[in-house]
């Protein structure tokens, strides 16, 4: 088996830190104390480029229970599909290598092929999945209020739309694909997910949302 080299492919230092980040106290703790059993954070060799690379050998299956552990803890934190979607393909991938040997680099390339496969097949949920009860009437009014808006302004509309009980909470490509151009990811994902409405702000869009 390819050990001490193995990397995890898609959950790279971004998705890494994010998942420390939504976790919070406890969470993150947690994370921390299970992430640093199995692997670590360490440099490619190239100007500001990072990986995580697997140190644990022949724990794919405890690795891979970690895993499926953490993205329900991120699914129920309120994680992006991205971070969600890099967790259970690397959930696979160990499940994979428990269940199989590889001796050598070309069936390891086989494997991460069909991995890569099945990511790219994977279809994201459309917004209008996220609607509660809707005869179409407020999506309408979604698009009328969002238009022309973008980033904490669409997060603002979308968190008030949740506690309206309009819409269960979507993921950011459902939104994007459903009202356009609404502004970065990180942006996007650090209004909805945080406390940074004022009392007034949410007032506002609940007036217009339920005019």
């Amino acid at each position: 088996m390819m050990d001490k080299i193995r990397t995890l492919k898609y959950l790279g230092e971004e998705s890494y830190k994010y998942s420390k980040e939504i976790l919070g106290n406890n969470g993150k703790v947690w994370f921390d104390f299970h992430f640093d059993k199995f692997f670590k954070v360490c440099d490619l060799g190239l100007v500001g480029e990072r990986c995580i690379e697997v140190i644990s050998v022949g724990k794919d299956k405890d690795i891979a229970q970690f895993l499926r552990e953490a993205t329900e803890r991120l699914r129920n934190a309120g994680a992006s599909s991205v971070v969600i979607d890099a967790f259970n393909c690397e959930t696979m991938y160990f499940d994979m290598m428990a269940n199989e040997s590889y001796t050598d680099e070309k069936s390891l390339s086989g494997k991460q092929e069909k991995k890569e496969i099945l990511k790219r097949g994977r279809r994201s949920k459309p917004f209008k999945d996220y609607l509660q009860n809707d005869d179409g009437s407020k999506l309408q009014t979604l698009h009328d209020v969002m238009s022309g808006k973008g980033g904490k302004e669409v997060a603002l509309v979308i968190k008030v739309a949740i506690q309206i009980g309009w819409i269960t909470k979507p993921t950011y490509k459902a939104v994007a694909d459903e009202f356009g151009n609404i502004g970065n990811r990180s942006n996007y994902n650090k209004y909805i997910n945080g406390d940074k409405f004022t009392s007034d702000e949410i007032v506002g869009i609940k007036a217009k949302l339920q005019n």
